[in-house]
């Protein structure tokens, strides 16, 4: 991210396919390997209800459009330009 991208950056749900993936994969080793061992069920509870809340948070946020930016349709380019360069 460190130029600008030549062509328009567009909404795409792959990333959020790949975290909702690799997220599952890990509550499953996590279930196979880790949980057995665990002492208290306390723990296994706290970690289930982090990782829920991270997916609930992580849901709000994909859902509320994060990092665009929509242009105001009541504004022209030369009152924009004004603005910005005021002589």
């Amino acid at each position: 991210m460190l130029k600008t991208p030549l062509r328009k950056v567009e909404k795409s749900l792959k990333m959020a396919v790949y975290f909702i993936s690799l997220n599952m994969v890990v509550y499953i080793i996590q279930t196979l390997f880790l949980y057995p061992v665990w002492l208290h069920r306390y723990f296994i509870e706290l970690d289930v209800g982090l990782g829920v809340l991270t997916l609930f948070f992580w849901f709000v946020c994909l859902m509320s459009s994060p990092g665009f930016i929509k242009k105001p349709k009541n504004i022209e380019f030369l009152e924009i330009m004004k603005l910005i360069d005021p002589v």
